[in-house]
């Protein structure tokens, strides 16, 4: 039986991205290349909005530019 991850479980997999794409505190990546790497590592699209979420209410992630691009915050990088 599959479970379905909980928002910080996911809101943690979007940090990795961050990782995977050698990002620093304070850059950006692009919401389309999230969204890229989570379908390549076989994750539902249905987590990934919960995720964010979490993540930005943590204050892990900024979205910006009417929500297509997500900052990596020090509190966020440190969490990865």
């Amino acid at each position: 039986m599959t479970t379905v991850p909980t928002p910080d479980q996911t809101a943690l997999k979007i940090l990795a991205i961050y990782i995977y794409f050698k990002r620093r505190p304070g850059e950006a990546l692009p919401l389309e290349s999230i969204m890229v790497v989570w379908k390549e590592r076989g994750l539902d699209h249905a987590d990934l909005k919960p995720g964010l979420d979490y993540a930005q209410e943590k204050g892990w992630i900024e979205m910006f530019n009417n929500g297509n691009s997500v900052r990596l915050t020090e509190t966020g990088f440190a969490q990865a």
